[in-house]
């Protein structure tokens, strides 16, 4: 994703993620977040709620958090396989 997308993550357990390349063009996807102990957590889109993603933490620090999930996917339409998503934020 380019380098202007941004996670927001909120002590009420909300999110934000920034979509557009001008901060204040409002373009952006939100929703609320469950932490499943130190290893995982749940993000669920507003605009998606039936598709909440179990996301796993890579990496904490207090200048860092690395985290993955995955999609399912097919390739080439017939052969089953999953996409890996990391986002690596910096405070």
């Amino acid at each position: 994703e380019p380098s202007y997308y941004y996670f927001r993550f909120n002590s009420n357990n909300t999110w934000t993620e920034d979509l557009g390349a001008d901060p204040g063009s409002a373009i952006e996807e939100n929703g609320t977040y469950t932490l499943h102990g130190d290893s995982s957590f749940t993000l669920i889109n507003t605009n998606a709620p039936s598709k909440a993603v179990e996301c796993f933490i890579d990496t904490l620090t207090e200048t860092t958090l690395v985290f993955t999930y995955r999609r399912n996917t097919f390739y080439n339409g017939i052969t089953p396989g999953f996409l890996r998503y990391i986002f690596h934020l910096n405070k």
